[in-house]
């Protein structure tokens, strides 16, 4: 409850400000922490309710919050965001939990514009935007260019409601440059005749005249099924640029134990330090670096 004033050290503070400071000063397993722990945590702490109270939703609305309006709960001005957190602890058909939202819902609850409801969003691709809805004698309001992403980003925060002209405005002429149906099996640069490959989302390729990274490109692709034209012209092209038969520690069928520490040639490390080496040096599965660092750090990561 990071929101709770307690008495800490001698000092007014909230849980929050208190979690901070153990986290900062103890280390985990310690008797410090452990001490904070027992001394904090029957004020500060919480079991997950099984249907938690959510400020905006009940049992036949769901909608967005309002998180900075300001409203009054229980003689105390806070944002809609505090008070839905301050809700998060109750189930959702307490009475706290139904009193608030009878009485705040209208403040904090509005039926978010989304542009591509239901539907993939094309982030990349470059609309000219002019603002949306004016006002009776508002001059024309001049072009800005915008991707699709930044176009449903906008719609966010500016708190667009869907029965606005402004929405309406918005999804009537750039729905059909910015959305599309997902497809039943979408093309992924690094998957071909039933071969899933690593993608190396950083490196870069020439495509339709630029340059992009193999990350962007397989974002391009994902609008297409993994049998079309487009998806196999651009996976010849681009997966031996972009992908490769990563060396995987603990191979298929076992789980990486991450924070193992163990030994390494520069000193020690973690498990998780051994697979981020062997994919930034691009191992290859097959290759006979991944088969000796499998040998002697199986048992222990794995």
């Amino acid at each position: 409850k990071d929101w709770l004033e307690i008495d800490y050290g001698g000092e007014s503070t909230t849980c929050g400000d208190a979690d901070m400071a153990v986290v900062g000063e103890f280390a985990k397993g310690s008797e410090e922490c452990d001490a904070a722990k027992q001394a904090l945590g029957d004020q500060c702490c919480y079991n997950y309710p099984d249907n938690p109270c959510m400020l905006c939703r009940t049992e036949t609305v769901f909608m967005d919050l309002r998180a900075l309006a300001e409203i009054d709960f229980n003689g105390e001005t806070m944002t809609c965001f505090d008070l839905s957190k301050r809700l998060s602890p109750e189930e959702n058909d307490s009475g706290m939990c139904m009193s608030a939202q009878k009485e705040h819902f209208d403040a904090c609850c509005y039926n978010q514009c989304t542009l591509c409801e239901g539907q993939g969003i094309k982030w990349w691709n470059e609309v000219m935007f002019s603002g949306g809805e004016k006002e009776e004698g508002e001059e024309e309001a001049e072009e800005e260019p915008l991707n699709c992403g930044e176009l449903d980003a906008k719609l966010y925060a500016d708190e667009t409601e869907a029965e606005e002209d402004t929405c309406r405005e918005v999804l009537s002429e750039y729905k059909g440059q910015c959305c599309y149906d997902y497809p039943d099996d979408p093309c992924d640069v690094c998957t071909k005749g039933g071969e899933k490959l690593t993608l190396m989302p950083n490196e870069e390729i020439d495509y339709e005249g630029s340059t992009f990274t193999c990350a962007e490109v397989n974002n391009f692709l994902s609008p297409f099924e993994s049998s079309s034209k487009q998806c196999e012209e651009v996976q010849g092209m681009a997966i031996d640029t972009c992908c490769f038969d990563r060396c995987s520690l603990c191979g298929e069928g076992a789980r990486l134990d991450r924070d193992v520490l163990v030994e390494l040639e520069d000193g020690e490390g973690t498990c998780a330090d051994i697979e981020s080496s062997l994919f930034t040096e691009k191992v290859l599965e097959s290759s006979e670096e991944c088969t000796e660092t499998r040998t002697l750090n199986y048992d222990a990561c794995c």
